[in-house]
């Protein structure tokens, strides 16, 4: 079975992509939008961290075929301190997030947990 999950950031701040709660055959619709080009990426049973050719980072247009299809994507930044938790069975991505144009980069800690 799958279990609830925590996302806590430490420094830094960390975007977040989030789905509600879907059943097998939507969960593979969804990635096949999220993962786009990069069919060979299992996002749904493959390690995270695995060697290999990985996703870019979701746009604005397969947010909105998501909103569209009723997944309900929560698109967010944590920032440090804040935490997030993912209920059992819901998709979700995380990403250090970009310093603003003319903004030093800043290395990003966080902690997550199943």
């Amino acid at each position: 079975g799958t279990v609830d999950s925590g996302h806590q950031c430490l420094r830094g701040r960390n975007e977040v992509i989030m789905l509600r709660r879907l059943d097998e055959a939507n969960k593979r619709r969804a990635l096949r939008i999220l993962c786009g080009e990069c069919e060979t990426y299992d996002a749904l049973y493959g390690k995270p961290h695995d060697a290999g050719d990985k996703p870019a980072w979701p746009g604005a247009d397969q947010i909105d075929q998501l909103r569209r299809l009723g997944y309900e994507p929560s698109v967010f930044t944590l920032e440090p301190g804040e935490y997030v938790h993912i209920n059992k069975g819901r998709l979700h991505a995380f990403r250090k997030a970009l310093p603003a144009p003319g903004q030093p980069e800043e290395y990003c800690v966080s902690v997550a947990w199943d």
